[in-house]
């Protein structure tokens, strides 16, 4: 009963609040659906038709794949860090002398006092 009653709630707040509500301009007529043409995957940006395997592998390909970073998906900044590992512990008689465990503490900045991604346990057999 309490979570029918929780159920009950949320969906008349979410309801007040507009969430999960639809944007107005939601269009569910295919036919309001403006015309797109997609470029053909063998003509390059300039206007050359692609020839041969070499050419789609050193031309096309990337300029494709440019388009997509650069209007779909966005480009990933470099990375400015060097990554570091530091065993914290090391247990070599682990599980009753079958494994090896070392706590490992990963690190992404290079600050002493920066954030650092917590103790992980890995496993090895010694």
């Amino acid at each position: 009963m309490r979570i029918s009653i929780f159920t009950l709630s949320f969906t008349l707040a979410a309801g007040h609040f507009g969430l999960g509500q639809e944007p107005p301009d939601t269009n569910y007529d295919e036919s309001k659906v403006p015309k797109c043409e997609l470029p053909d995957p063998l003509v390059c940006f300039d206007g050359r038709p692609v020839a041969d395997a070499k050419m789609w592998q050193e031309v096309r390909r990337p300029e494709i794949l440019s388009a997509f970073a650069t209007h779909i998906y966005g480009r990933v900044p470099p990375l400015t860090t060097r990554v570091r590992f530091e065993v914290t512990r090391c247990e070599p008689r682990a599980l009753e002398g079958i494994a090896t465990r070392k706590e490992v503490r990963i690190r992404l900045f290079e600050p002493a006092d920066a954030p650092w991604i917590a103790d992980r346990h890995l496993p090895a057999v010694g």
